[in-house]
């Protein structure tokens, strides 16, 4: 069993698609090399089209995967999306308001204290908080 996102651009594009295996009752879990699938190609954003929104939100929420930013959405319908680990992220396709607070929720293992440091690091030098 998979659960299939979506992987789009700010456009709101598919550029391609990314299966998270679920575990189903009385089934043995999937082997943890294939518990996460893109197809191959170019990679895009799960709900990319949060990048290119005008919304009065001051905060876009950028996760790691597609599970924790259903979880934001979820919380109080604030904009969100995932890059699909640490290294997805695209500043050519930054295209959200002046004033747009960037809230980087990434794992909380190394890779991902790597990543938003990085990224924060990054957006910083392009004046979003």
């Amino acid at each position: 069993g998979r659960l299939v996102f979506p992987h789009t651009t700010p456009d709101g594009l598919l550029v391609n698609l990314y299966g998270s295996a679920v575990e189903l009752p009385g089934a043995a879990p999937a082997p943890k090399p294939l518990r996460h699938d893109h197809l191959p190609g170019s990679k895009g954003y799960f709900h990319g089209e949060a990048l290119a929104r005008e919304e009065t939100a001051p905060d876009l929420w950028v996760c790691e995967g597609a599970f924790d930013a259903l979880a934001v959405i979820a919380a109080g319908g604030r904009p969100a999306m995932a890059i699909f680990g640490v290294e997805g992220w695209r500043w050519d396709w930054w295209h959200r308001p002046r004033g747009t607070r960037l809230v980087l929720a990434l794992d909380a293992d190394a890779s991902g204290t790597r990543g938003w440091q990085q990224l924060a690091r990054q957006a910083r030098l392009r004046g979003i908080d």
